[in-house]
Order: structure tokens, then sequence, then C-alpha cells
């Protein structure tokens, strides 16, 4: 049992990569906090990512190097962040910024963090390099994905609610532009964590955080 309400999980960043590019070496976490509404209002976060501050994921670097109350973020046209669309742009950590969403502004903040603080009724997708059946795993991780539990996600098309248990993720999806997870859920699926968790250059592993 976890008598607090985060899960602290302390990181050694030892990094054998194979796929992930590495924009200098830089140590800690970007940390992007997601919300449903545009204010960024602490009662509306749905979910959040870690990624590894200086490595190219999803065609994006983020940049924990300089200022320590500002986070530098720069896209790239390819999966090897060497050709970029636009010039790193520097946001303050207190700032709400905006992406669009099923045609909708919502906020989201960023941040720059030493280690990974994970809320406790949440699932998490975690992304690591190295070994896969390592059990050091976590000292290599190089994301972490994770949904609040019982409420509202926003997804690329619709949204979802989640609840999980150890062995097993229980989806709600709701349909196409449903952004507010009212009316009939279009499904309802149970997977067993099993089906998602999978080892490649870049290993996957899911947890359910609910005690």
């Amino acid at each position: 049992m976890y008598s607090s309400k985060f899960i602290f999980i302390s990181t050694l960043v030892l990094f054998s990569l194979i796929s992930v590019s590495l924009a200098g070496k830089q140590s800690g976490f970007a940390y992007l906090k997601y919300f449903n509404t545009k204010n960024c209002s602490n009662d509306s976060e749905y979910g959040g990512l870690f990624v590894k501050a200086g490595s190219c994921i999803g065609k994006t670097v983020y940049d924990c190097s300089g200022d320590p109350n500002k986070i530098g973020i720069q896209k790239f046209k390819d999966n090897d962040c060497s050709i970029p669309i636009e010039k790193k742009v520097y946001h303050r950590i207190d700032q709400c910024l905006e992406h669009v969403i099923n045609h909708e502004y919502y906020g989201y903040s960023a941040s720059c963090v030493d280690s990974l603080v994970l809320p406790q009724q949440s699932t998490v997708n975690f992304a690591y390099t190295g070994y896969c059946e390592s059990p050091n795993w976590k000292e290599h991780i190089i994301s972490a994905t994770y949904s609040l539990l019982d409420t509202c996600v926003l997804l690329t098309h619709g949204s979802a609610k989640y609840r999980c248990t150890p062995n097993q993720l229980t989806t709600t999806s709701y349909t196409a532009y449903n952004n507010d997870c009212r009316g009939e859920p279009q499904k309802i699926v149970t997977i067993p964590y099993s089906v998602y968790n999978f080892c490649s250059d870049i290993n996957q592993v899911n947890i359910c955080f609910n005690d």
C-alpha cells in the first residue's frame, strides 16, 4: 500500500540508446501535464508525460539545460530530429500553453524535473531501453505516460475513461469529437496488460497504480 498521493520513482539514467537520439547530455525529465480546460486549472488535469530531457521522442526535443525557470521545445520533420521545422522556443515553466485536440483548444504545462513523481490513481506506460527483462529497467526509462483513472481523458479522436487492476486495463471509449465522455460509450474493452507490454528497441511496460 502507498501512503502518499504520488508514487516516486528514483531514476539513475544510464543510457545505452538504440533508436533514441540525444540532443546533448542532459539529466532529468521534461514534464508535460495535460488539462481538459484552457486555463490549466489543477482540478482539470487528466494525464501527463515525462520525457528524458534532451532526447528525440515523437519528433520533438525538450531542452532542460538552460534557465531553470524555462523549458525549450523544438519540433522536427523526422523521427531522428535532424530536420527542424522551426527554431527552438522557450517557455516559462509556470506558463499555461495551448494545443488543439479535436478542433478545440486545451491547456498544458511544461517544466523540467529531476525524477518521476506519478499520481497514485493512474495507469502508466513506461518506455525504456536496454535489456527488456532487466530488473533494473527503471534506470533506463526514456518516457512515462500516465492517464488518471476514472477521469475523462482527451484522445486524438474522442475521449475515454480508464480503470485498471494489476493485470488488466478497462477502456470506456466515446465517439469521435466527444471530448467530455458524456452519453453512451461507443465501446467498453478489457485487455490484459500483457498485450500492451513488449520488447523491442524501445521496450514497453504498463503498470496500474490504484492502491
